[in-house]
């Protein structure tokens, strides 16, 4: 239920684990950058399962690789840095999104400008179920930042809740060109 500040980048190894936060309320991780350190948080090798923003950056940057993050009412990963020498650091690889009520990545400033702030997506699912309409990415932001989709990358949208039943088996994927 604390928060630590690290005034300096870091690296979380699951190690195969799943992190539980709140099943009704609450982020997840937050990256919250300090003074001048240019800070990046690396999320690694394991699971979390959280109910709003899984991973929140409100400053600094974050790389996810080898994770299934889960929301069940928020976004698996929040970009709410608007600063832009994290554009090219926000990555996710490897990793698959499931996103029950909201979008996957989501740009969260309302009302403010986030086209300097990036993510690129390489070798990963994202997946999004909400029974109003699908949206795999959400900007609230007046200008929103930029997706860089890499190579193998699965896209699905549900208008009903896939958690009943997370196996995708036999499901095809959206794909892009």
């Amino acid at each position: 239920t604390n928060s630590i500040k690290l005034p300096y980048s870091c690296t979380l190894d699951c190690n195969g684990y799943t992190i539980r936060t709140n099943p009704t309320r609450g982020n997840g991780l937050n990256v919250n950058a300090i003074g001048t350190e240019n800070q990046i948080l690396t999320v690694k090798n394991g699971t979390l399962l959280h109910y709003e923003i899984g991973i929140r950056v409100s400053a600094g940057g974050v790389i996810v690789s080898n994770m299934t993050i889960v929301a069940y009412g928020g976004a698996p990963i929040g970009l709410y840095d608007t600063n832009i020498k994290y554009t090219d650091v926000n990555l996710i690889e490897n990793a698959t999104l499931v996103s029950e009520n909201w979008g996957c990545i989501t740009f969260n400033l309302a009302d403010q400008d986030m086209t300097g702030t990036g993510i690129t997506i390489r070798d990963s699912a994202l997946i999004a179920s909400k029974a109003g309409g699908n949206n795999l990415f959400i900007a609230r932001a007046s200008q929103p930042g930029t997706v860089t989709l890499g190579t193998n990358v699965d896209l699905y949208t549900y208008k009903t809740s896939v958690f009943s039943s997370v196996d995708m088996a036999g499901v095809e994927p959206l794909k892009l060109d």
